[in-house]
């Protein structure tokens, strides 16, 4: 997908999508949900959190809470 489209989805700049992914900066987690919705909704499929960033200790467990509460 193309990174400006996939950026002004997300609600983030291009600049700042390209920092992510050199990995200049670190995403917060609502930069982290903002690009995983973006990227479910642009390739029409679920894209896990996990699937695009390597989640710290405390992320992967709120992660997981938060899929446990989702498949309720």
């Amino acid at each position: 997908m193309p990174s400006a489209v996939y950026a002004r989805r997300s609600g983030i700049s291009y600049k700042h999508l390209l920092r992510l992914r050199r990995g200049e900066v670190d995403p917060g987690r609502r930069v982290m949900m903002a690009l995983t919705d973006t990227a479910s909704a642009m390739l029409s499929r679920p894209v896990y959190m996990v699937e695009l960033f390597e989640l710290t200790t405390a992320d992967e467990a709120i992660y997981q809470a938060l899929m446990e509460r989702a498949t309720k």
